[in-house]
């Protein structure tokens, strides 16, 4: 297994590759989550205690590291995507894919506050866009 270091210098290579804004990398590195809606981003604090709950709760249960969040409201709940550094050698290369429409896909978990029995690990779809992540699909 890899340590929560590794795991961190994994996401800041993702994070580089998906092409972050570089405020965002840079709090990231000093151990700062961000958290996307829209176009834009915030750094997570004590105002997201539920959401910052939930990454503590999932990275000791399931061995990995969260990198950034993107929030949404769909048609089938409120929707937390974690980015999502692994703990398992054998699958840091799916952590980034670069996808052919010019689009990432990126390994994550999905915590649907909404209906929490569809929360769910898997492959989203996001890209870089103003200044932000947006999750595509």
């Amino acid at each position: 297994m890899l340590s929560k270091e590794q795991q961190k210098e994994n996401a800041i290579k993702a994070l580089e590759k998906i092409k972050c804004y570089k405020p965002y990398l840079n709090a990231f590195k000093k151990g700062t989550i961000t958290m996307y809606e829209g176009v834009g981003g915030y750094y997570l604090d004590k105002q997201e205690q539920a959401v910052l709950d939930k990454i503590n709760q999932i990275e000791k249960e399931l061995d990995g590291t969260v990198f950034a969040v993107i929030h949404q409201f769909t048609d089938f709940g409120e929707l937390y995507t974690m980015l999502w550094s692994t703990a398992y050698e054998e699958d840091v290369e799916y952590t980034v894919e670069k996808f052919r429409n010019g689009n990432y896909g990126v390994f994550a978990y999905v915590w649907n506050k909404t209906y929490e029995e569809f929360s769910e690990f898997g492959t989203v779809e996001i890209m870089p866009y103003l200044g932000g992540l947006v999750r595509v699909n």
